[in-house]
């Protein structure tokens, strides 16, 4: 009986912390919401808090470090950008947006060769794209 009752006690505790809280997936989509709002009205230190806190839900999101690594070039903190754009690509190898970040960001701090290096990769990742597209178009 003792365990029944402690049992039921723990689901409702969990799912009290999920109503008040919010499930990890919406909290996740909140925080990159709120930090594009903050990104977009230029408080770029805002914007990384709240980038920071949806990497802290799903450290395997790609797009949360490419916006992250965003805000640090807006901001001009280009090593912690590169960074950034770094693990987006270590995430999601094919994400021609994140090469192209880290390009422009390699580009400000004066490095040409690692710029042009990030921008041609990602214009090979968008032709070998529209190729595939192409591809199944015509078929």
């Amino acid at each position: 009986m003792q365990k029944i009752i402690f049992t039921t006690l723990l689901i409702v505790s969990f799912v009290s912390v999920l109503l008040l809280t919010g499930c990890p997936a919406k909290t996740y989509s909140r925080y990159v919401a709120r930090g594009n709002t903050y990104e977009k009205m230029g408080y770029y230190d805002r914007a990384i808090n709240q980038y920071t806190q949806a990497i802290r839900l799903d450290s395997e999101s790609a797009r949360a470090y490419k916006l992250r690594g965003a805000a640090y070039a807006k901001k001009g903190d280009y090593e912690s950008a590169i960074n950034d754009f770094t693990q987006a690509i270590r995430l999601f190898p094919q994400y021609s947006t994140a090469y192209t970040n880290r390009g422009l960001a390699y580009a400000a701090k004066g490095d040409t060769y690692h710029a042009e290096a990030d921008f041609q990769k990602a214009e090979e990742i968008k032709e070998t794209r529209a190729s595939w597209v192409d591809t199944i178009l015509d078929e």
